[in-house]
Formats: structure tokens, sequence, C-alpha cells
């Protein structure tokens, strides 16, 4: 019985003390987390008169209203003689002195990716590589969030587009 005790104690604080002890999850890789952001705007579909797929989204607090949110990102995914590029524009904000409603550009940095089928490749960045991983994180966050809050709109019906929603989120 003190075996059994023993053993089932052990067990128990492993489990408890496991987290403490457990090496850091190693950093996501860009070019994965940047082939998520390519797949979930591509899904979006080109707008009729253009010959590219672009969508727009704010990176900032973890919220609906993209006023409380100080960096702005446009994704533009163009295919031309058999090659695609993903171009993203990412754009800081800060608040006017005069009005604080008002945001100014304050520095605006890009980054292009070429796409071959299910590869990515970034063929050049204003960005640090150490940099990349975090912001593709929060890049593809953002465009999963705006995708469901457009779902969430159409579906109550409150949100008037030239667009059907079946059309503007592609299937694959």
């Amino acid at each position: 019985m003190f075996r059994l005790l023993a053993v089932f104690s052990s067990f128990c604080l492993a489990i408890i003390y496991a987290p403490v002890f457990a090496s850091p999850a190693p950093p996501d890789n860009p070019e994965s987390a940047l082939k998520k952001i390519h797949d979930e705007v591509k899904e979006f579909g080109m707008r009729p008169g253009e010959d590219f797929i672009s969508a727009e989204v704010f990176i900032g607090k973890e919220d609906d209203d993209d006023t409380n949110k100080d960096i702005h990102v446009l994704i533009m995914i163009q295919s031309k003689d058999g090659i695609t590029r993903m171009k993203v524009q990412v754009t800081y904000m800060e608040r006017s002195k005069e009005d604080p409603r008002i945001k100014d550009a304050k520095e605006t940095k890009y980054f292009v990716c070429r796409v071959d089928g299910n590869a990515l490749k970034i063929e050049n960045a204003d960005y640090k590589d150490k940099e990349m991983g975090p912001l593709a994180d929060e890049i593809l966050k953002a465009v999963k969030n705006k995708k469901k809050l457009i779902r969430g709109l159409w579906g109550s019906g409150s949100c008037r587009t030239p667009w059907t929603s079946r059309d503007f989120f592609r299937t694959k």
C-alpha cells in the first residue's frame, strides 16, 4: 500500500512540475506561418476588376475595434507569368498630438515572399529573422479574426457587399 501511494504521489508531482522544467517551445518557422497567411488571404479572392488579392488587418489589443490597434498590415497576393508573390506592408502608427483619434504613419516596413505550390520563400524583408516569426504569428491571428468577424456580420445580415459570402471565402 505504501509503495502504491509513493508511486501515485511521484506521478502527481511529475504532472505538477513538468511545465516548470519543460524546455521552451521552439520558435515558429516564419515561412510556415507566412504560408498559412497566404492560404487564409487567398480565400478572400479577387475583387471585380482587380488582378490581385488583398486584405487589410490591424494588429494590437485583443478586441474587434481596429481604432484601438496601432499596427496596420496590408497583404497583397499576385500571380504573374506563373510566379506567385505575396507582399506584406506593415505600417506602425502613432496617435496625433492634436487629435488622439487620428493616427499618423510613423514607420513602414515590407517583406516579399515567393510562393511555389506548398513552398514559400522570403525573397526580401525589412525585418530581422528573429522578428519575422512573432510578427507572422500576429498577422495570422489578425487575418483569422477578421475572417471570423466578416463571417459573423454576413451571417447576421448586417453587412452588405457586392460578393456573396459563398464567393468571398472560396473553398479549396
